[in-house]
């Protein structure tokens, strides 16, 4: 294993090991995005209840104008430049050999470019088809109802006597999305295969060398994160038991809050409470009362106050109520 496959194999193990949530350390703070601290405060349109002046107000709405003159003299990091040796002291064959390999490196990146400027097209399209297979599933429910209750849906969606030109439609856009999603895998693939040959040949590179920090893993990453996301989305093929599904799910939970559950603010004295009277306890609770005659006196005596407690707070004022929960 040369030097370049060491490096791409362990850019690769740390997107591996990266959750698909993204963590509260990794999130850019609003106020560094100057398009959302200058743009005009939203207004509520649809019903719902209104706020102050009928204006939502976020927090890069609160930066001041010292806050904003801190962020406008603050310069753009700046890029990774690739590492251009240099010749002075090389022989001549040497330099010779250096122009050769940087002709061959920039060649090599305009072809990744024009890669990744590929796998940005698809990625509009592969978005747009998702779009339209929510717009098939409604059609086909509409199509579904119109066949089975004809009585019931009237001439609302489909007119009567269309059925068939309908269902064709439906059939045609079915087979052109499949066309369609099939095309961005085997361009997804084929830019993989692309970019391997790409880095074979930048590892057999003798001078002008690549640095790790050079080294790109983006169509590794586009596969990676693909396949990722279907374990995500399908547990049966990780033969996941309900209590490892559950600990993952509250894993992602803690990361996307930024802060570990606790239990007592966050389970017991919630409005889901099993805790609380007037909910009710089924085996799929996540704490359940215990039977009463298998409770010590001290036990059930703690669990009747705070049942007595919650009652009580039920009729008082709500901040009273918020100051407990929090």
């Amino acid at each position: 294993m040369d030097e370049n496959e060491k490096i791409l194999k362990q850019k690769l193990n740390i997107s591996e090991k990266k959750p698909l949530v993204k963590t509260p350390n990794e999130k850019t703070a609003e106020s560094t995005d100057v398009s959302k601290i200058i743009k005009p405060l939203e207004q509520i349109v649809e019903n719902g209840k209104p706020i102050k002046n009928n204006k939502i107000v976020n927090d890069s709405d609160k930066i001041t104008t010292e806050e904003l003159t801190q962020i406008l003299s603050t310069p753009i990091p700046k890029k990774n430049i690739p590492n251009v040796p240099s010749v002075d002291g090389l022989s001549e064959s040497q330099s010779k050999k250096i122009k050769q390999e940087e002709s061959k490196r920039r060649r090599i990146e305009s072809e990744r470019r024009t890669d990744v400027q590929q796998a940005y097209m698809d990625e509009i399209q592969r978005r747009k088809n998702f779009n339209d297979k929510i717009q098939l599933m409604k059609d086909e429910f509409n199509l579904y109802c119109k066949q089975n209750y004809p009585n019931i849906v009237g001439d609302r969606m489909i007119v009567s006597g269309d059925e068939m030109i309908f269902k064709k439609s439906i059939d045609d856009r079915n087979y052109n999305l499949n066309k369609s999603n099939d095309d961005i895998q085997k361009n997804k693939v084929d830019r993989l295969e692309r970019e391997k040959l790409r880095k074979q040949s930048e590892s057999e590179l003798e001078l002008n060398k690549l640095t790790p920090s050079e080294v790109q893993i983006f169509f590794e990453n586009e596969i990676l994160l693909e396949q990722k996301v279907k374990l995500r989305n399908n547990p049966e093929i990780e033969n996941l038991n309900y209590v490892k599904q559950t600990q993952r799910e509250i894993n992602e939970l803690e990361l996307s809050m930024g802060r570990r559950i606790v239990w007592h603010r966050d389970v017991v004295e919630s409005e889901e409470s099993d805790f609380d009277v007037n909910a009710l306890t089924n085996s799929d609770d996540i704490l359940v009362l215990t039977d009463r005659d298998k409770l010590t006196p001290d036990e059930i005596q703690k669990q009747e106050y705070l049942q007595q407690l919650r009652m009580r707070l039920m009729g008082d004022d709500a901040e009273e109520i918020y100051i407990l929960k929090n």
